[in-house]
Parts: C-alpha cells; structure tokens; sequence
C-alpha cells in the first residue's frame, strides 16, 4: 500500500483478530482469472485487480461469515465484471459482508447500483472509502481512509469530512470529489 505521494498517511486496518479469519480457504497471494487477486490480512480479505468477466468469487462463497473485504487495491471495473459482481453478491446473499477501503471507481458503482454490496440495497455493508485528495502546496494527489460513519451532514446536499493535514508540509488537504456526491450511498440506508 505505501503513503501516497502528499505525504498523506493510510490509516491502518483495524486490529486483526486470528481467531476471526473469514476465508480459511483463501491463501496469501492468491490470484484467479486474469486479474483478480485475493488475499489474507489478518481477518480482512484484500481484494485487488481488476473486476471483469474472469473474475472467479468461488473461494469467497465458500468463506464463513462476516466476510470483510478491503478493496483500496481494486483498480478498474468493467461492464462483464460489474454483472459477475452482483451475481456473486447475489450469491452471498443477506449473509454478513463488510467493504473497507472502497476506492472511488467502487464508490462511484454503488452510487448507481445498489444490488453492489447487498441484494436488498443495503448500503451500510459500506464501512470506509478511500476518498481522493490533493495537496495543493505540494502539488500531490493520494487517497484518505474515511469512516463512513464520520461523514457529517448539514442537509441533503452538504456534507463534510474531517480529514487530516498533509503529513508532509502540514497544510489541509483538498477532495477532489464533491462530498455530498461521493457519499450520496450513505443516505440511501435506514
């Protein structure tokens, strides 16, 4: 993963727990398909790559829940890939399922398609998003983990994230994304 080039640090995963594994089934580094790769942290499962039409979910359908996803590595989703994905959520079924580190190309997926992250549309399966941001003193662009739960609305169309300084010159970073846009799914739970 690394620290972006803004110098904006990461937050880390939550503690793992070993006794919390999720997928017993799934080894470090595993890779299916052509792009999609999976592997263990802990009690999360990073999921990295490319979501498309060679994408093979049968290691994670065989996982014990909750299954926890980390998808900051997930680069491109394309059409085939989007359809495969909500089958094997379809699959999973209103069995627990969390997403963490959703990077935007996902976020902006389940802005438009609820059945993403749950077949009844339940968006609070959305733990934490990657948003992206740059430090203009710097001139660098990164990501910042934000929880969710940490995003503050003043009405339907303005919200708002504490986000730290840039860990480089210290100066507030900038979303590069209209908050209130980007965080639209969150308003979509009960």
């Amino acid at each position: 993963m690394g620290t972006p080039a803004c110098g904006v640090a990461q937050d880390p995963l939550p503690d793992a727990d070993p006794s919390d594994m999720g997928a017993k089934d799934i080894k470090k580094g595993s890779s299916n398909g052509l792009g999609l790769t999976f592997r263990r942290d802990g009690r999360f499962i990073v999921v990295g790559g490319r979501i498309d039409e060679f994408a093979d979910y049968g290691p994670l359908l065989l996982a014990e829940p909750p299954l926890k996803l980390v998808l900051r590595d997930v680069r491109d989703i394309n059409s085939h890939g989007l359809r495969r994905w909500i089958q094997f959520i379809g699959k999973w079924g209103l069995k627990t399922i969390e997403f963490h580190e959703c990077p935007a190309v996902f976020v902006e997926m389940a802005n438009l398609i609820g059945d993403l992250v749950s077949p009844n549309g339940n968006m609070k399966r959305i733990k934490s998003v990657l948003v992206p941001v740059q430090c203009i003193p710097c001139d660098k662009m990164g990501t910042r983990i934000v929880q969710v739960t940490d995003v503050i609305y003043h009405s339907e169309t303005s919200a708002e994230v504490a986000m730290l300084p840039c860990t480089r010159c210290q100066t507030p970073v900038e979303s590069l994304v209209a908050l209130d846009d980007f965080f639209w799914f969150s308003q979509l739970t009960d």
